[in-house]
């Protein structure tokens, strides 16, 4: 754009000179203010370009960054300058470098609809520009940001080719790291892969290419292809690569090497790159790559040494949590000791550690806290046992508690009285204290007494010994869960699961710790002892949920788990109803709910029986008291539901026909009369059924009884009100049999 601006400045002084040299200086004035103005666009123009490519100086990142404040008020600027050379001079030759400016202005400011309408304007008015492709170019960038991505890559590629034939190699190579950064974004790594290598081949700009290359190499190890990432990083030194992209080569080319299973060739680079003044301000990250790669070869002792060190030379830094990140897996993993390992991970949370590591980071701190308070939970259980068991336990715990306190209390006295002779003694003329143990005149020498919060009195359990009981082997289980599937510690989570199965059989956890030691020899390669276990399982646990688990390692087939023995008794009651059997029927119905009101089968059930007394059987005033029953007892069902219609209208009208004293055909027949008729010949069938051996045992004949008893009682209610003769003659009736 420069030469640009020297070159017509040439033509106006070489053209036009003569035309102001005769016209006067009137005209020269308005060649200069003309001039100015496009001149200053273009510098803060440029000001405001470089400012913004300073700060994104990773040419790949995909990180959106906020427009720097100056840079932002330059380009306002520009827009001001800008549109007045489009108002008061569009026949000038610099209308298309003015366009091209807005467009770009705009998509600085994110404002990508009016950046596009400039560049499509420039496209449309100025065809013959030499700016036509840098206009397309920003059109397909424009493209990608209001996330027109078909049309976006379309542009890009044509850039790409109009850019190849013309020669304008940084065009290309623009087009080319706006296609890459979409790759990544989109996350098609090996499209990316490809773009980059194509880059490399086409770029003549050493600096940038040696972004690419590390670019690339960042992409081979996320595609988990190491070899070529290593190739990629080392090839960074091949361009110009700046010091930031040198010094995180360098890094990422050790981890990569250390990944790859050459540590000792990842501790070469970290310790040449050590010993170089140039990373000086990168020593913490080295130093504490350094420590990670000591500890990938089993050099704990030392990698320990060294991450301490990045953690006490380094602090409040990224590279302290995360060797304060590390720190904790050593003590979690090498060391077992868990409550050094929770302390490091909490400081690593607190201490900047890398956003890669604080997820995992959380879970630990979670997980061990979680174990820390079974571990607490199980000896507190242990303890109490102990108490029951052996109460003198209680009694010497006790007082051993009692003589602490004292000892903690004259050791703080003594404490506090040091205190007071110490400052006496640096005061001189403060007046003396007669009684230093009486210090409540003088609040300022007293000193807080350390309580230690785990110190608590013995306490005598309050809950039985059965209730500690299964409390310990619900701790033993879920301490044995931990520590074998969460801490990967399979021998210590195997006594825990024996103790359970040997000294607390019947339990129920007994099943679940088969399974678990089966899980133990599967770990150890004893498919003999794993297959014996599971076995056990299979074959005496076949209501647990554990079962299926036991039949997916042995390849058996799965136990049903839902089975219900009530569908057998309700499929045969429905098989005597489909039979035309309706008393049978309804008997084995009515039973169902008797025997068993809790399964899913006994609502069903319930209304079968209505259902049989009301349309086989016409004993409406029976079914009715089932009815009733169902919707009592199971409200929430389908069934229940059905029903309350019908039984609704019934009550009513047999409320009306009782008011009335008739029935419902106006005979004279009170309802009472009615009923008795109807219970009569239910009670006819129910005996004919006994006679002829239909009903198979005295169980059966006490439901039917049941069921009896129940209208009876429906009908004694009613008839109470209405004709207490008939009360007393009902009455008499069913209790001679």
């Amino acid at each position: 754009m420069q030469n640009k601006i020297r070159e017509t400045l040439k033509k106006l002084i070489i053209f036009v000179f003569p035309v102001f040299f005769f016209y006067g200086c009137g005209v020269w004035t308005n060649f200069t203010t003309y001039f100015n103005l496009y001149y200053n666009s273009s510098d803060l123009f440029n000001q405001a370009e470089t400012e913004i490519k300073t700060q994104n100086k990773e040419i790949f990142s995909t990180d959106e960054k906020p427009l720097p404040t100056l840079a932002s008020t330059n380009i306002q600027k520009v827009i001001e300058k800008c549109s007045q050379i489009l108002q008061f001079h569009s026949q000038s030759s610099f209308v298309d470098d003015a366009l091209l400016m807005l467009g770009k202005c705009f998509y600085y400011q994110d404002n990508y609809e009016k950046g596009l309408r400039k560049f499509n304007e420039l496209l449309s008015t100025q065809p013959n520009s030499d700016l036509v492709l840098e206009a397309n170019l920003w059109i397909g960038k424009t493209q990608m940001k209001m996330k027109n991505y078909d049309s976006a890559l379309v542009t890009l590629k044509n850039v790409v080719e109009k850019g190849q034939k013309d020669g304008n190699r940084k065009i290309v190579e623009d087009a080319y790291v706006e296609e890459i950064k979409y790759r990544i974004v989109q996350q098609d790594y090996s499209g990316a892969i490809s773009l980059l290598e194509d880059f490399l081949k086409v770029s003549r700009n050493s600096e940038t290419n040696a972004q690419a290359a590390y670019e690339l190499g960042l992409l081979y190890v996320d595609q988990g292809d190491l070899p070529n990432a290593i190739k990629s990083f080392k090839s960074v030194n091949n361009y110009s690569p700046t010091y930031e992209v040198q010094l995180n080569s360098e890094i990422e080319l050790g981890k990569t090497l250390r990944e790859n299973g050459e540590p000792g060739k990842a501790l070469d680079i970290f310790n040449s790159m050590r010993s170089q003044a140039k990373y000086m301000d990168a020593f913490n990250q080295i130093e504490v790559q350094k420590g990670i790669t000591l500890y990938k070869m089993n050099r704990v002792n030392e990698a320990v040494d060294q991450l301490v060190d990045v953690d006490t030379l380094y602090s409040r830094t990224p590279s302290a949590g995360l060797a304060e990140y590390e720190l904790a897996k050593i003590f979690e993993t090498e060391y077992k000791d868990f409550d050094s390992a929770s302390v490091y991970y909490n400081k690593a949370l607190t201490n900047s550690l890398p956003e890669d590591y604080v997820k995992d980071a959380r879970n630990k701190v979670d997980l061990l806290k979680k174990y820390h308070d079974i571990v607490t939970g199980f000896e507190k259980i242990k303890k109490d046992i102990l108490y029951v068991q052996k109460p003198e336990e209680f009694v010497k715990d006790s007082v051993a508690y009692v003589q602490k306190q004292s000892e903690l209390e004259q050791e703080n006295r003594l404490k506090e009285n040091r205190l007071i002779e110490n400052r006496l003694r640096d005061n001189p003329t403060q007046e003396k204290v007669k009684d230093t143990a009486n210090t409540s005149a003088r609040p300022f020498l007293r000193q807080p007494v350390q309580v230690d919060k785990n110190n608590i009195p013995p306490q005598r359990p309050v809950i039985t010994i059965d209730s500690l009981q299964h409390n310990f082997v619900s701790a033993e289980f879920e301490l044995g869960n931990i520590l074998f599937t969460e801490f990967n510690l399979p021998d210590s989570a195997y006594k825990y699961y024996d103790d359970i199965v040997t000294n607390h059989p019947k339990s129920k956890y007994e099943a679940r710790a088969l399974y678990a030691l089966g899980s133990y020899f599967l770990v150890e390669n004893d498919t003999v002892k794993a297959d014996s276990l599971f076995n056990i399982i299979y074959n005496n646990y076949k209501n647990e949920n554990i079962v299926n688990a036991a039949a997916n390692k042995l390849n058996k087939p799965f136990i049903n788990l839902n089975y219900d023995s009530v569908e057998t008794l309700h499929s045969a009651a429905e098989k005597q109803l489909d039979s035309s059997k309706f008393d049978s029927s309804l008997i084995n119905f009515y039973a169902i709910f008797k025997n068993h009101p809790k399964s899913v089968y006994a609502a069903k059930a319930l209304y079968a029986s209505g259902w049989v007394l009301e349309n086989k059987l016409n004993l409406v005033d029976s079914a009715a008291v089932v009815y009733d029953t169902l919707a009592a007892e199971y409200p929430a069902s389908v069934y229940s539901k059905a029903i309350m219609p019908k039984l609704s209208f019934y009550k009513e009208q047999k409320a009306r026909l009782l008011k009335q004293g008739t029935d419902s055909l106006g005979t004279g027949v009170t309802a009472a009369d009615s009923s008795t008729k109807e219970i009569r010949l239910q009670k006819k069938n129910i005996k004919d059924e006994m006679v002829e051996g239909k009903s198979d045992t005295t169980k059966n004949a006490s439901l039917k009884d049941d069921l009896l008893e129940k209208a009876r009682e429906k009908l004694l209610k009613q008839e109470e009100q209405a004709n207490p003769d008939t009360l007393i003659r009902i009455n008499r009736r069913f209790i001679k049999k």
